[in-house]
């Protein structure tokens, strides 16, 4: 590769040869790719690019670690839309404010930057099978890139990742493990099993060349904005290596004299997982911490990154910010309801710590700001649809239930209508039968709880809760005129309700079980 020298260590300075099958140096430090930047200078100019009609990240190959002959993969990756969002400005009281929606990439986040260039060094290095642990995103970027280039991929994923990126995983063709653990244990299974059968690894935390797939954002954010440098750029971080791979763009750009000046980076984390902030805001070398955060694309609490990422942040002079999963999902309406993109919880992360920012002061009036988006909200509909739902007071009772067990449920309406049969045995009176009566309501009522509860969780669909607010209220209805009718027509309605939430659930279109050939633990 002309344009690049070699890889040295950032921990203790070794120096490799920048061979395809990189990863960390011996001392456990990550390695960074250093370019021969006179050699880009006289090869690569503003001109030359602004004729190019790649409209990828490859449209930067000069500023790439790559061999001239290597094909770009198939997929195509970056380019994608920065918007300038007026309303949104005008509401953080900024001058100007953009949004980079890379949940527009093919398999929907940032991370098929990453992943894009794992193909292309896998195929260097003539590997045919590539593997990664990932909390999602990159799972689902590297199995999408990698079937459309023919490789065969092993994916680790905890098994708290959202059905939306597992279906991904599925409908690309990946084998994948399931590991009931933290990011923490499902990183190392994958390093284990790297190690034992030689797979290419896609591990952003230890192939350099993946950050520096990732850097093209950056390079496309200023090519966007015409080369004109913005005041802050705001991104969610995780692992570290999306910030890293940022500033690592930003940085090549103004050292082949594409822009005069850099931006100070805004590092936002969730409350729950923050181990990178922490250790900026305290000065204090970074800490495990839990993953205690719905947003699950950073749930890291044990970043891999972290040198290039707390070093990314202070060469910046960058901003450091924590926001709650409430402001993260606030966040993700926000930016639906004024710049019309969708993000997941990742994804807005850097957009709810912008916001913060701002009512606290910390953002100056006549800003100029870059929002990047780094996941697509149909990764994860979950959250945003119980971030979105507002239910009727009515309805809270449906929307409780749905987070109990359904098992607990049925053993409840077992214990009612026990009860009302031993009761029956007494001799009757008007309060008696009232009793049974109230006792047979709500057995019928759990039931059909409990049933609605189980199709939910099949299907984790917003359709399931409709079907238990719908079930609650003709369960309540109904069992009142039945109590004052008699038990025959009780027994009529309870059944009905039933029936009821079942149709409630399954007659929607969009009510569909995802069904795969393999089992998945």
């Amino acid at each position: 590769m002309k344009n690049v020298k070699h890889a040295k260590c950032v921990k203790c300075g070794k120096i490799y040869e920048a061979t395809p099958n990189l990863t960390n140096c011996s001392c456990g430090g990550i390695l960074d790719i250093v370019y021969d930047y006179d050699y880009i200078r006289a090869s690569l100019t503003k001109e030359t690019l602004a004729r190019r009609r790649d409209n990828s990240m490859w449209r930067y190959r000069e500023l790439l670690p790559v061999e001239e002959s290597t094909e770009a993969p198939p997929l195509r990756v970056g380019w994608s839309p920065l918007y300038e969002a007026k309303n949104l400005a005008a509401q953080l009281g900024i001058r100007r404010l953009f949004v980079k929606d890379d949940g527009l990439n093919p398999t929907a986040s940032l991370k098929d930057r990453a992943s894009s260039m794992a193909v292309a060094k896998a195929v260097e290095a003539g590997a045919k099978v590539i593997a990664c642990s990932s909390t999602g995103n990159a799972a689902s970027s590297l199995a999408g890139n990698a079937a459309a280039a023919g490789l065969k991929t092993y994916i680790f994923v905890p098994s708290r990742a959202p059905k939306g990126k597992v279906a991904q995983l599925m409908t690309f063709g990946a084998t994948v493990i399931s590991v009931q653990g933290s990011y923490e244990d499902t990183f190392e299974l994958s390093k284990q099993a790297i190690e034992k059968w030689g797979w290419y690894n896609r591990n952003a935390a230890i192939n350099p060349y993946l950050s520096e797939g990732k850097k093209t954002v950056g390079l496309e954010i200023m090519e966007q904005l015409g080369w004109e440098v913005p005041d802050y750029i705001a991104i969610s971080v995780g692992d570290g290596c999306t910030i890293a791979g940022l500033w690592k763009g930003l940085k090549d750009l103004y050292a082949i004299g594409f822009i005069d000046k850099l931006p100070r980076l805004i590092s936002a984390q969730a409350e729950g997982c923050c181990p990178l902030n922490r250790a900026i805001e305290t000065g204090e070398d970074w800490r495990p911490m839990e993953e205690n955060t719905l947003a699950d694309s950073i749930a890291v609490g044990v970043p891999r990154n972290a040198d290039k990422a707390l070093m990314a942040i202070r060469e910046s002079n960058g901003l450091v910010v924590n926001v709650s999963d409430d402001e993260i999902m606030a966040a993700q309406k926000l930016l639906g309801r004024t710049c019309g993109v969708f993000g997941e919880p990742a994804g807005v992360t850097g957009a709810a710590g912008l916001k913060k920012l701002c009512e606290q002061g910390k953002i100056p009036a006549d800003a100029a700001v870059v929002s990047v988006v780094t996941g697509n909200g149909l990764k994860d509909v979950a959250n945003a649809i119980a971030a979105c739902a507002e239910l009727p007071t009515m309805f809270l009772f449906a929307a409780m239930v749905r987070r109990r067990r359904c098992d607990f449920w049925l053993k409840l309406s077992g214990l009612f209508f026990t009860l009302k049969a031993l009761l029956s045995y007494l001799t009757p009176t008007v309060e008696l039968f009232y009793l049974v009566q109230l006792l047979q309501m709500l057995g019928w009522g759990l039931i059909s709880v409990a049933l609605v509860y189980y199709i939910n969780a099949l299907m984790d669909r917003s359709d399931a809760v409709k079907g238990q607010a719908y079930a609650t209220m003709t369960f309540t209805l109904g069992s009142v005129a039945g109590s004052l009718m008699g038990g025959w027509l009780l027994d009529l309605v309870g059944a009905g309700v039933v029936l009821s939430a079942v149709s409630a659930v399954t007659s929607s279109e969009f009510t569909q079980r995802i069904s795969t050939d393999t089992p998945f633990p």
